[in-house]
């Protein structure tokens, strides 16, 4: 994967200061689209861990805003719904001054391609997980921090985690951040539901 110029763009709006260069890119996972962010290290800080800051998802109780057309009552969709997207760290990107940043919308998030579970299966949230893996294969490329918020933490411990033949997470990820977890995330049912779902 690569940046063209025609990928490249410099992104302004709500939470990103003029000036602040941040480039698009893109990369598949099981034949779909995903899209990232980048944002360049600032100068003397190119040898820090760089950061993937991964969006919430949204809660049963809120519709999400990035599936088009699939279930008529998201509602039932379950505790760990389809989410945000990268626009939800734009205040941190505005304002951090370190090392290299990548923001990725997973799949059916953001700039992403959409996911329709009528047409398409995924396993959510282990195939957000195996996305990421493929976006650090892909582009990271070296050891970084992870920063996950909320309830998508296993998300995070995941990636850490996860030791296969294409994958080794304690060599990709140098460092875990969990940056909230809602009281009732850590509900038994919640823990049960986030078990049976990585096995």
């Amino acid at each position: 994967m690569h940046f063209s110029a025609h990928r490249t763009a410099r992104v302004t709006g709500p939470g990103v200061r003029m000036g602040t260069e941040i480039s698009r890119g893109e990369y598949s996972y099981g034949g779909f689209n995903c899209a990232f962010r980048k944002k360049a290290a600032s100068a003397g800080r190119e040898n820090e861990m760089p950061l993937l800051l991964v969006h919430p998802a949204n809660s049963q109780k809120s519709v999400p805003l990035c599936i088009y057309n699939i279930v008529p009552d998201l509602r039932n969709f379950g505790k760990v719904g389809i989410g945000l997207s990268s626009w939800f760290w734009d205040k941190f990107l505005d304002e951090w001054n370190g090392g290299e940043v990548f923001v990725p919308d997973l799949i059916g998030c953001g700039d992403s391609e959409p996911w329709r579970p009528g047409d398409e299966g995924m396993f959510v949230p282990l195939d957000w997980v195996r996305a990421l893996e493929e976006l650090w294969t892909k582009e990271i490329r070296r050891q970084c921090v992870v920063v996950v918020q909320g309830g998508l933490g296993p998300v995070g411990v995941q990636m850490a985690a996860r030791q296969t033949g294409d994958w080794d997470g304690s060599k990709a990820v140098g460092g875990f951040v969990l940056v909230h977890i809602l009281k009732s995330t850590l509900s038994s049912g919640f823990v049960q539901q986030m078990t049976w779902r990585f096995q």
